[in-house]
């Protein structure tokens, strides 16, 4: 996956933190991803595409994310698996989980909807196969430094909540949007790799 272009959403005026749009020029497929499990949580990673989501293997356990849908997946060692119903999950809980870290995103490979909001989902894992508007998915840490750091006019870089094991996209001088004042410590925070 290459990063063409991007763009912050930084949502002004809303409680939301602040999106990361990216143009890409391909997505890795499921039937190219190669997964491991720790706990309950599926991750994959293919050239800074990070792709996970939980499962819960318990009999009787919740297995009707996706309306149940079963999707077969590849493991790193070569096996398969069917999973059936998993859940969406956050970057938080792969971080946590003892994954390399990754930061949420969205993108498209459909260069006409990047400046536009499009139709988003939100979900982590796009097991669907194609593709309307943005894609909710992650991308590595270092991927997304790296990628502010090409597109310098973007103004923003990665923060680290330790606390959290979250990454925040916030402005280069330490804000949390364009319109706030400077947050005390905060540029502390702004990571250059993970």
């Amino acid at each position: 996956m290459k990063i063409i272009d991007a763009r912050i959403k930084w949502n002004e005026g809303l409680g939301n933190s602040p999106d990361l749009y990216l143009l890409v020029d391909s997505v890795p497929g499921i039937a190219e991803l190669r997964y491991e499990i720790h706990g309950s949580i599926y991750h994959a990673e293919m050239d800074g595409f990070v792709q996970f989501g939980h499962y819960n293997f318990e009999r009787g356990g919740n297995q009707d994310g996706y309306g149940g849908r079963e999707w077969e997946i590849t493991m790193l060692d070569g096996t398969t698996r069917m999973l059936r119903g998993p859940w969406s999950s956050n970057s938080a809980a792969v971080n946590a989980a003892g994954f390399p870290h990754c930061k949420e995103c969205f993108y498209t490979s459909d260069e006409r909807v990047l400046h536009h909001d499009g139709y988003m989902m939100a979900n982590a894992i796009d097991f669907r196969g194609g593709e309307v508007g943005f894609l909710g998915g992650a991308i590595s840490v270092d991927l997304a430094i790296a990628t502010l750091a090409r597109f310098p006019e973007l103004g923003a870089a990665i923060a680290k909540d330790d606390v959290k094991l979250f990454y925040h996209v916030v402005t280069i001088d330490g804000r949390r949007k364009p319109s706030q004042e400077p947050e005390p410590g905060l540029i502390e925070k702004i990571i250059t790799s993970s």
